[in-house]
């Protein structure tokens, strides 16, 4: 403003400029109330966030106690798994060992058979010659006799010859008992290597069968080393997984912990935003009142509409503190019939708005709409917040917030073009 706009203390302000400095405090007073529902729905998500952030907290928590003990009962698991590998190991290295022993005593065995058989085989030509010994001292028996007989005949002459056929008959005799002998004791072993034989041949069957027992035994030992082997993987790749898990808990508690911390600055803010407003509408309406008391005969339509934007910058404000808390729950809010600005947009405001221009009687029409929407979303805001519905609330004052802008900025136009 130039100096020769300059006022001096009884001077009266020009009705411009009048109608410019209400409507710029309409729009001040007005856009407080849309700091208040900017700043409502910032500690909304603020106090959404804490409580998610809480909660996630505390599930972070849960899970992170969920995953130690599961990552105790892996590591616990694993030891075990160790252990149960070890003895499986163990047991099918017994096992193999036994079957090579029992390989070898198989093998011993079927060579102490071989050396059996050879031995039956050497039995049975010692009987024969025993065999043969006997027949030959029978005929070497006769032989005796019949010596014995013709030495007879022979009388003094044959005495010697006579001792020496006795000495032949007794020693045919002895050699036929050695013979009878043998053979008795040839057979003997050979009953008693055939009852070795055949005893070697069931200790035969019984390291075969043992052989095969041992090997069916095995085949288990071996599906169970690699069942474990795999339990085993698993078990480490779940250790891994768990230590991964770990890591993401512990990026999520960090996270946690950087969103409280900005959910509180948030809050500051709002706070502090809150208290901005708080002083703007007290300066502001203290001007405005002062202002507004000394030249009400001389107002226009223009400081009119612009007393109807601060009424509305009130009723969100009224909104905005019962949701707040700051008044009750049932404190009443009026609808866009009954304000002031319903009141007399239905009734002498159509007919007052015919002596302007046609721009101003278009900005008349089209401002019903978000009117009505500003009445419809406040109301709606409160009533989901009496719901304990948060959200529904918040995207209520979000629609709010969304017709305070359109119809301050038409309330400016149509203040423009009646003025």
């Amino acid at each position: 403003m130039d100096s020769s706009a300059t006022l001096k203390e009884g001077q009266v302000l020009d009705g411009s400029i009048l109608k410019e400095i209400f409507k710029s405090m309409a729009y001040c007073l007005f856009s407080a109330s849309y700091s208040r529902l900017s700043s409502f729905k910032t500690e909304n998500r603020v106090d959404l966030m804490s409580r998610e952030t809480s909660a996630q907290a505390s599930a972070t928590q849960e899970l992170s106690a969920s995953i130690e003990e599961t990552a105790s009962s892996l590591q616990f698991a694993n030891e075990n798994q160790q252990l149960v590998n070890n003895y499986v190991s163990e047991g099918k290295n017994v096992l193999e060992k036994a079957i090579k022993k029992l390989e070898y005593s198989r093998k011993s065995i079927a060579n102490l058979a071989s050396l059996v058989e050879e031995l039956q085989e050497c039995t049975e030509r010692i009987s024969y010659a025993a065999d043969v010994i006997t027949r030959i001292t029978s005929q070497t028996h006769i032989l005796s006799l019949n010596a014995s007989i013709e030495a007879e005949r022979a009388g003094e002459n044959g005495r010697g010859f006579a001792v020496i056929a006795g000495e032949v008959r007794k020693l045919a005799d002895n050699t036929k008992k050695s013979a009878d002998q043998i053979r008795e004791d040839i057979k003997t072993l050979d009953e008693g290597m055939k009852k070795t034989a055949l005893a070697m041949e069931e200790s035969m069957k019984s390291i075969y069968e043992g052989i095969d027992a041992s090997k069916e035994i095995l085949n288990p030992f071996r599906k169970i080393e690699e069942s474990t082997s795999e339990m085993t993987e698993l078990i480490e790749r779940l250790s891994a997984v768990a230590q991964e898990q770990t890591a993401v808990v512990e990026e999520i508690a960090s996270k946690s912990t950087e969103i409280a911390e900005a959910a509180e600055f948030a809050d500051v803010i709002a706070s502090d935003t809150e208290a901005s407003v708080e002083l703007t509408r007290k300066v502001v309406g203290k001007i405005w009142d002062q202002l507004f008391s000394s030249t009400a005969e001389s107002a226009g339509l223009g400081i009119y509409l612009a007393q109807r934007v601060v009424d509305h910058a009130q009723w969100i404000d009224k909104v905005i503190s019962i949701l707040k808390g700051e008044i009750s729950e049932d404190a009443e809010l009026s609808d866009y019939h009954q304000c002031n600005l319903g009141r007399w947009y239905y009734s002498q405001g159509k007919n007052i708005i015919k002596d302007y221009s046609p721009e101003a009687q278009r900005l008349f029409r089209d401002i019903e709409e978000p009117h009505q929407q500003v009445h419809m979303y406040g109301k709606e805001a409160v009533q989901r917040h009496r719901e304990g519905d948060r959200n529904g609330a918040y995207i209520a004052i979000s629609n709010l917030t969304e017709a305070s802008k359109k119809i301050i900025s038409m309330f400016m136009q149509l203040i423009d073009a009646v003025n």
